[in-house]
């Protein structure tokens, strides 16, 4: 994004922002990990595990050109909640006519699924940020868990053009928690209404 501009976006207490950089994103899961799993050496297995899907997606994010990354975690009533964000600024791709896409075209393009995909059509949502078309599917994680099965998770992304900038903003919400991915997705689509563009002081 240009200087001095800074994205800003207002989580829930219980979220936390990870680090992309790869030269310290590694400690810093592992300081997550002790502080979302606990620090026993009985759990090691389960550190383990979960270092190796949160290094997988901060790794894939970051190569993908993700500038912001965010997570939570917890238990409620025997049930394990967990979500993450990620947000993109990635060249705005040209439409039919070779210009820049627009919300419009845009919806028409993202309204095909990708393979085993179930998708919800496209909406045009009015963000803070921009007009955008919001996106729910529900596909593969990406990543296989240890007993060799891919997880399905549910994602609701918001793609903004930036036609000044010449990038397109994506903003990707996601819960492996399928019982609880209605929920999740009233809650993100709460959060994407509080992104913002800020000018640095």
């Amino acid at each position: 994004m240009p200087d001095p501009v800074r994205f800003a976006l207002i989580l829930p207490e219980e979220w936390e922002v990870l680090d992309l950089d790869p030269a310290t994103r590694d400690a810093s899961t592992d300081r997550l990990l002790r502080r979302r799993i606990g620090g026993g050496d009985s759990l090691a297995p389960q550190r383990r595990a979960a270092g190796v899907a949160y290094r997988s997606l901060l790794h894939d994010a970051a190569e993908a050109g993700a500038f912001f990354a965010a997570s939570t975690g917890k238990e409620v009533g025997g049930l394990r909640l967990a979500a993450s964000v990620l947000a993109f600024l990635v060249p705005l791709p040209l439409g039919a006519d070779g210009q820049p896409i627009g919300v419009d075209e845009m919806v028409t393009t993202l309204a095909e699924p990708e393979a085993e995909e179930l998708r919800e059509p496209p909406a045009v949502v009015e963000l803070p940020v921009g007009r955008s078309v919001r996106v729910r599917g529900r596909m593969g994680a990406g990543v296989k868990a240890s007993t060799g099965e891919e997880p399905r998770i549910d994602e609701v992304r918001f793609y903004v053009p930036m036609a000044e900038w010449g990038m397109l903003f994506v903003l990707v919400f996601s819960t492996p928690s399928l019982p609880a991915a209605d929920a999740f997705a009233e809650v993100f689509d709460l959060l994407a209404r509080t992104a913002r563009w800020k000018v640095a002081s």
